[in-house]
């Protein structure tokens, strides 16, 4: 499942997991339902209509593209041994302050 499957990174994932072979659900809004079928999303959710976290439905990953959805509200929607996964941009922001990168990068070689 992929939350904000019309932007530029969500469609990405949606056409990488089509590619290996998964069943992708894309959550976006009404206007870009059409670009998820259009990359060949298996089901496409308006999260205006319907809130994928209180839909019954359990996913083997959930891919929050838009840093929307935290853990704790999607934990129940994952299947047993499910993956979260979230490209949250205000945590990315964190890693391009000047100097930031270069201590996490070498600090990850001091190790």
């Amino acid at each position: 499942m992929i939350n904000g499957g019309g932007g530029s990174i969500g469609t990405f994932a949606i056409q990488v997991a089509k590619h290996w072979g998964g069943e992708v659900t894309g959550v976006e809004n009404r206007e870009k339902l059409e670009t998820l079928r259009s990359i060949e999303a298996d089901h496409a959710i308006d999260f205006t209509e319907e809130d994928f976290n209180k839909n019954g439905e359990t996913y083997d990953v959930i891919f929050d593209a838009v840093g929307k959805s935290s853990f704790s509200a999607s934990e129940g929607s994952l299947k047993e041994n499910g993956c979260y996964l979230s490209a949250n941009p205000l945590m990315l922001q964190r890693f391009r302050r000047p100097g930031l990168q270069r201590k996490v990068v070498r600090e990850q070689y001091l190790r």
